[in-house]
Order: structure tokens, then C-alpha cells, then sequence
């Protein structure tokens, strides 16, 4: 710890080791920094304190270190880490092991191996789990040791820990994990649909494309997810155009999806993705909660330039414009910008400002150009309860809101928003209904 002296480091490691036998306070940054590293002098201190720590204080401790390597992942606690490991709370092993880094210290690589064949199956998913994540960070060759443990254990999983195991082959790029995938996507079984999903992201094996694309259109929700991170982590072009449908109608999926569909799209790159993500760094409030996520989608994106770049040189790129569905790429973005209303509306984030005769995402998508082709009446289901009277979004995302609680402010805000074809929309497919469209749109016509 540089500038802290001997005694003030071994304070902070005395505080640290009190804290976590009461298990009441989280510990502080130089609190964690102190637990690092440890000499020999402080690895007795260490063990002294483990040794009069109950279980409850031993679990406390490795979640605690699990969220400062989450902070800082250059920290090593591999003298607390084997402790962990051969303890004999297996509910400690556990932890032990979700506490360890990306990269395993060569240490700790024969516990984890012995964790792998444990008599415990959590803890065995624990330690295949911990497998996974070192496989998938690292650079090279998977460690060899580790692979021999996963094929000797292999023979007897089952369920959860047959398709961890999977994963972890995968991660490896391991041609073992081929057959294993093909299976885990032959079952009608959601859970094992999702992890060949990961194992497919994980291995970055494009042959599973298909696979990925249609699980785009399931209905379970973490199947729906694993489709989108493993359609980004494929970088995969076909797969633009469903996840930039999905964009436009995000409450239909688990709210994780969002961001991540986002994060696929800067990975898979392309001409309309890069206006989306642009567009939406340029028109989303920073406290939108999505600051973050743009950034990497950003990162994405420039990495996903260059390499269509080398692509297009040996003229392998494939950069098609996803015009051909909406029209214009303008025409996608103001449905974005509908979307993207609810979205803030939703979560809070944003209000309308009464002087607005447009929302922020509206004027900037509307300063793109205009959307341009007609509306369908087929494309609103009058049915919906969200209809029942009228909206103030555009023609797909219309408010339960009652006409006669808004002032003429709000309506003539509300009818500018509306293009001809959405207004015509609209009427046709509420004809009948007890809000008195003629009269609204007589009202405002002077206005």
C-alpha cells in the first residue's frame, strides 16, 4: 500500500479481521488493500484471527472480498483465498471460490482442482463455475491441470453441473464442448437452452448462429437474454435487425435486456447501430442510467468499425443498412424516440417539459429527417387497455390517460406529435369508441 507505514497497514488488517468476526460493517478500500498481499508476519495474524471466526464470519469476509476485487482486480488474497478453500463449511468453500479472481494464482489451482471433484455438488458447480470465468478472461492456452480435473469429474454430472461443465469446455474452446452443445439445444428444457446459449458466447463459435437467432424469438426470458449477449459476443450482422425491433418494444422483455441489447449492437456494428447508439448517447440525460453502457457500446463500435474495415478490404464485410425494413433509417429513428419516452417516462428519468411542443428525443430524431411512409391501423391493437381513451406518445405507445384531465397545452402538444398517417391510423382503429376524435381534431385545427 504505498504511503501507508507498516504499523498503519497491520491497524487497518487488525480492523479488517474485526470487522469481518462481527460481521456488521463493510470494509473500507484500505481496509481491502491491507488484506492483499499479505507477508508472513500478517498471514499469521490472518490465520490467528480465521481460527476464532465462525462460519457466519467467514462468509462475510469473502463477499467482502469479492466486491473489492470487483473494484480493483490487481488485489490478491490468495493466502485468505486457501484458507477458504480447505475449509470445511462447504457453504465457505463456496463463497471461496466466488471470491477468486479471473486469473487463478498458481497456488490455488490444486484446491480448485480438488473443489471440482468435491464431495459437495455446490460446491463442485462453484468451482466449474470459477473455471468458466478463468477460462473465458484468459489469454492462451486453458490451463491444462484444470481441464484434466473437468474431464475426470465429467463422467458423473449431472443437471445444473452437466451444463457448467459444458460451459466451462466451451470457454476452454475445447472440442469436447461441440457435442455437448448440440445436445443441451436438442432438450426443451429452458435452463439447458440458456447455457448452450453461454457456452456459445463463451466459446465465440459462429456454427451456432442460427441457434442464437432463434432463441431471439422465445418466450423465456433468460433464453431471450443469453440470445442477445451470445449475438454480440458473435459480433453476428443477421441478428441487427431483431434486436433493433426489439429496441423499439423494450417493455415486452425483462428490463436487463435493454442495456444489453444495446451492448450487442456497438459489438455487431454497422451503419444503423452506430446512428442508434450515437443517437441515443446525444439525446438520453445523463442520470438516465445508461451513461456507462453507451460508453462501452461506444468502445464496441470501434472496434467493430475497424475490423469491418480489414473485412471490407479482403472484401468479406457484409455491411447491409437495415433501411430495407423501416424504410429509412430516420423512419427507425423516431419510433426510437417513442420508445424511448416510455422508457424514461417509466423509470422516472424524464418529464416533458410543459414549453415543449416535442420531447428532447423527438426533436433530435425529427433534426435526423423525416420518418416518411404511411402508418397501418393494423399495426394498434384497439384492444389493448392502454387505448382506452387516448395518448400523447406516438401512435404505438399511447398513455391510460382521460383527454379531459389534460389542458389545451398538453393536446395541441400531443396532436403536433402525431403525423397525419398516425392520426389516420388511429381513428380507424378506435372507431367507435366514446372519445370523440372529430371534435379533438376540429379543436385544434386553428391551433
Amino acid at each position: 500500500m504505498n504511503g501507508v507505514s507498516k504499523e498503519e497497514r497491520r491497524a487497518l488488517l487488525r480492523s479488517a479481521l474485526e470487522k469481518a468476526a462481527s460481521g456488521a460493517v463493510g470494509f473500507t478500500s484500505d481496509e481491502s488493500a491491507a488484506l492483499s498481499d499479505l507477508d508472513r508476519a500478517e498471514a499469521r495474524t490472518f490465520r490467528e484471527a480465521w481460527r476464532g471466526m465462525r462460519s457466519e464470519s467467514r462468509l462475510f469476509l469473502f463477499r467482502e472480498l469479492r466486491a473489492a476485487l470487483a473494484a480493483d482486480d490487481i488485489l490478491d488474497y490468495t493466502t485468505i483465498q486457501f484458507a477458504g478453500l480447505e475449509d470445511p463449511e462447504e457453504t465457505v468453500r463456496v463463497e471461496a471460490l466466488r471470491a477468486l479472481p479471473e486469473d487463478v494464482p498458481a497456488e490455488l489451482v490444486p484446491a480448485l482442482c480438488d473443489c471440482i471433484q468435491d464431495r459437495s455438488e455446490s460446491v463442485r458447480i462453484a468451482a466449474i463455475e470459477a473455471a468458466v470465468k478463468a477460462f473465458s478472461a484468459g489469454a492462451g492456452e486453458a490451463d491444462p491441470v484444470i481441464l484434466s480435473a473437468l474431464e475426470r469429474a465429467r463422467a458423473r454430472a449431472a443437471g445444473r453441473e452437466a451444463l457448467v461443465m459444458m460451459e466451462a469446455f466451451a470457454a476452454a474452446e475445447d472440442p469436447r464442448a461441440e457435442a455437448m452443445i448440440a445436445a443441451a439445444f436438442a432438450q426443451r428444457d429452458p435452463l439447458s437452452i440458456a447455457s448452450a446459449l453461454r457456452a456459445v458466447r463463451n466459446s465465440f463459435d459462429g456454427r451456432w448462429a442460427e441457434n442464437v437467432l432463434s432463441s431471439l424469438d422465445e418466450t423465456d426470458a433468460e433464453i431471450v437474454l443469453e440470445a442477445i449477449r451470445a449475438a454480440g459476443a458473435l459480433a453476428l450482422e443477421t441478428a441487427a435487425e431483431p434486436l433493433l425491433r426489439m429496441l423499439l418494444s423494450f417493455e415486452r422483455y425483462e428490463p436487463a435486456a435493454f442495456p444489453e441489447i444495446i451492448l450487442a449492437l456497438g459489438k455487431i456494428g454497422g451503419d444503423l447501430p452506430r446512428k442508434v447508439i450515437r443517437f441515443l448517447e446525444e439525446s438520453l440525460a445523463e442520470d438516465s442510467g445508461l451513461s456507462e453502457v453507451l460508453e462501452l457500446a461506444n468502445e464496441s463500435l470501434e472496434i467493430s468499425d475497424f475490423e469491418r474495415a480489414i473485412d471490407r478490404l479482403s472484401a468479406a464485410g457484409t455491411d447491409a443498412s437495415a433501411s430495407e425494413f423501416w424504410g429509412s433509417d430516420e423512419a427507425y429513428l423516431d419510433q426510437l424516440a417513442t420508445a424511448m419516452d416510455l422508457y424514461l417516462e417509466r423509470n422516472g428519468l424524464f418529464a416533458e417539459d410543459e414549453d415543449e411542443e416535442l420531447s428532447p428525443l423527438h426533436a433530435h430524431a425529427r433534426s435526423q429527417g423525416h420518418s416518411g411512409g404511411e402508418i397501418s391501423a393494423d399495426e394498434i391493437d384497439p384492444s389493448d387497455p392502454q387505448y382506452a381513451h387516448r395518448g400523447e406518445l406516438d401512435f404505438t405507445r399511447f398513455r391510460e390517460i382521460d383527454a379531459a384531465e389534460i389542458d389545451g397545452s398538453r393536446r395541441k402538444r400531443t396532436f403536433l406529435d402525431w403525423s397525419d398517417e398516425e392520426v389516420a391510423a388511429f381513428r380507424a382503429a378506435t372507431a367507435g369508441r366514446d372519445f370523440d376524435w372529430e371534435a379533438f381534431l376540429r379543436e385544434n385545427e386553428d391551433e
